[in-house]
């Protein structure tokens, strides 16, 4: 495959930033002017929290996953899982839609997190998304509630982390 996935450096900050600016104003995206932008980028990477999919070292998908209390106040979630991921800002490069960048990101995510501990991952998905609805979907993410934030209205959908078994 020649595809690795792995936290995203500093360096690889502006990279990040246009292919977020790429994707502003594509069918289903509900990102415009004021986010995401360097600011988050900058977060995400500080926090450990940005991972990228590369080939050949260039950098073609990013998604954010780490802990983050932005959506706890939501009621849908399940609250049986203790040590939540929440995953954000997921973003493939145009040129590369359409090939399984975001399901092997997320898989990843997913592996990653279970190892750091994690027991689940959550996520919003903007109504009017349809290939991200049924990418989550197909990665088994089960849709537990609605909510209206950031002038958007959103389906939340969660999945609970395996933990490996020792031995």
């Amino acid at each position: 495959m020649g595809y690795k996935i792995e936290k995203v450096p500093m360096e690889e900050k502006e990279n990040v930033l246009e292919i977020y600016e790429a994707l502003k104003g594509s069918y289903g995206c509900t990102w415009d002017a004021d986010y995401p932008v360097i600011e988050d980028v900058v977060r995400d990477i500080q926090s450990g929290s940005l991972y990228g999919v590369f080939k050949d070292q260039e950098l073609i998908a990013v998604a954010a996953a780490g802990k983050d209390d932005e959506l706890a106040h939501l009621s849908c979630w399940d609250r049986s899982l203790k040590n939540v991921c929440d995953l954000a800002r997921v973003a493939v490069r145009a040129d590369y839609q359409g090939r399984g960048m975001a399901k092997t990101l997320i898989t990843g995510i997913e592996k990653d997190g279970t190892e750091r501990g994690f027991d689940g991952i959550r996520l919003i998905v903007g109504k009017k998304n349809p290939y991200a609805i049924k990418l989550y979907d197909s990665l088994g993410y089960l849709c537990c509630g609605e909510a209206s934030m950031y002038g958007n209205e959103w389906f939340c959908y969660q999945k609970k982390l395996c933990q490996s078994q020792a031995g």
